[in-house]
């Protein structure tokens, strides 16, 4: 009579993200670095500034940075452009 197989547990980057958790994308350094334009070295200054809020399991480990916490940075630090404006007359 054989024996019942043992479960195998599933990686844990393949396991199933909690409810709370299942919308939530993260990017790296480096990613956030290029959609920003900006170099990485300066992502880690927002992040050390407490401008940019960072997700990090154990210290040392890869930082991480939610995808809806850099939305929330552009927003607070976008710069309205509003079309025709300055008059082109005070532009030169």
């Amino acid at each position: 009579m054989a024996r019942p197989r043992k479960k195998v547990k599933q990686p844990r980057h393949l396991q199933e993200l909690p409810p709370d958790l299942a919308g939530l994308r993260l990017l790296t350094v480096p990613e956030v670095a290029h959609i920003l334009h900006i170099h990485s070295s300066t992502v880690y200054r927002l992040i050390g500034d407490g401008s940019l809020r960072k997700i990090q399991r154990k210290p040392g480990k890869r930082i991480r940075i939610a995808a809806a916490e850099l939305t929330r940075y552009i927003e607070d630090n976008s710069i309205l452009v509003v079309p025709g404006f300055p008059p082109e007359e005070v532009q030169q």
